[in-house]
């Protein structure tokens, strides 16, 4: 929301997007640039952070092994449990593998990372890139899962 009192204008862009911030950064300027002549710049700065996304989409898709990796999704426990947010488990049908957790359940696939681990990536659209690093703490299997903050650790079920 953004309001400019001067010139009686404001709006509200509501997205539903990770890259929502940039439609709304060329509104605004698109904006500023027909209310007070400013320099076309806002058209260019769009296409160019749809470029941007495309390749950074393409990149991200490129590094997935779909179906996931055999030998990973196969050494997954069933169940894992994490104290805050409760328990994973998985569902095999043919090569699809689902995670499910209390409320929603999403496909995943492998990505071999840069560092050598493997992480677990949710492809349905809701939950697209949510990552859980798969790992091992002593003899147990884990899951790791990182938000801004938190790094939250499932934990092999037994």
């Amino acid at each position: 929301m953004f309001m400019i009192p001067s010139a009686g204008v404001a709006a509200v862009i509501l997205t539903n997007g990770d890259y929502g911030y940039e439609l709304r950064s060329a509104f605004l300027r698109r904006l500023l640039e027909l209310l007070y002549d400013g320099k076309p710049e806002a058209e260019g700065n769009l296409a160019s952070a749809a470029q941007r996304n495309k390749a950074e989409q393409s990149e991200f898709r490129s590094k997935l092994t779909i179906p996931g990796n055999t030998k990973t999704l196969a050494a997954l426990a069933d169940r894992y449990e994490n104290s805050d947010l409760g328990p994973l488990h998985f569902e095999r049908k043919g090569g699809n593998v689902i995670l499910h957790a209390r409320a929603w359940s999403t496909s995943v696939v492998t990505r071999h990372n840069d560092d050598g681990s493997t992480s677990l990536i949710a492809i349905d659209p809701t939950f697209l890139g949510i990552e859980w690093v798969v790992g091992t703490e002593g003899a147990t299997r884990t899951l790791s899962l990182r938000d801004g903050q938190h790094l939250y650790v499932f934990k092999e079920a037994k």
